[in-house]
């Protein structure tokens, strides 16, 4: 859930999320072959979410935010051993501007952001020629030790110069740097 609080030109919302992870597996066969792999898995956290948002004009918006996140871990029923991964979080951070000219025939859309994310989830997947000629493709998912750095801008351009018709114009640009696995 959220709320949000205004006064006057500034808005606060705070928000939380609650996860409750409880999940219990068996993997019957692997090839063909009878086997009794198991997995569980229990989790539980809180994800908080803050932004403040400042109405500088009736064309300008300006925001902060900052929110944490959470990625449950598994097992892939692909694996050939149900080898279990443990769950991924983010610390993210955003920065924007929404604003719009010219009797909103102009609407400029900037953010940045940054999000450190630990535990990432990484897949390997395998492609195993079979004896009948076929390929077996497996699927193992480990945990990069570390964090992941994430950092970002978009923009997004639209301009209506007359009714009817509209231009757009979008970039955007990630940067990831994912720790060994």
């Amino acid at each position: 859930g959220q709320a949000t609080y205004n006064l006057d030109t500034l808005a606060l919302t705070l928000g939380g999320r609650v996860t409750r992870d409880q999940k219990n597996g068996r993997l019957f066969t692997v090839n063909g072959a009878a086997t009794n792999f198991t997995f569980r898995e229990k989790d539980s956290r809180i994800d908080p979410l803050v932004t403040l948002a400042w109405q500088a004009s009736d064309s300008i918006n300006l925001y902060a935010k900052y929110a944490t996140g959470y990625r449950a871990g598994g097992a892939s029923s692909r694996s050939l051993n149900y080898r279990s991964f443990g769950p991924e979080s983010v610390k993210s951070y955003e920065i924007g501007a929404k604003t719009e000219f010219f009797d909103r025939m102009v609407r400029l859309n900037l953010a940045g952001y940054i999000m450190d994310r630990s535990d990432t989830q990484v897949d390997f997947n395998f492609f195993i020629p079979q004896a009948n000629g076929t390929v077996r493709n497996t699927l193992e998912t480990v945990n990069a030790a570390g964090t992941t750095k994430i950092r970002g801008i978009e923009a997004d351009l639209t301009v209506r110069p007359m009714d009817g018709l509209s231009f757009g114009l979008s970039y955007a640009y990630t940067s990831t740097n994912v720790p060994p696995a």
